[in-house]
């Protein structure tokens, strides 16, 4: 049960949504809890990168007017 609530949890709280396909056993459960959590940390640092990137670009640009 703990895993279940836990499961929920995150998924309603990384917004990652429920989807079709939906573990059933508490393997699968904590696999996708991980999944998840290692998969919006990947994509929040790219976003970061990506921020970064475009910011130093920027200043780049105002450097040579």
């Amino acid at each position: 049960q703990y895993v279940v609530s836990l499961y929920w949890a995150v998924t309603a709280m990384l917004t990652v949504g429920y989807g079709d396909i939906t573990p059933t056993t508490t393997m699968e459960r904590v696999f996708n809890i991980v999944a998840m959590v290692v998969g919006c940390g990947v994509f929040g640092y790219s976003m970061s990168s990506i921020g970064h990137i475009i910011r130093a670009v920027g200043a780049d640009v105002r450097k040579k007017k």
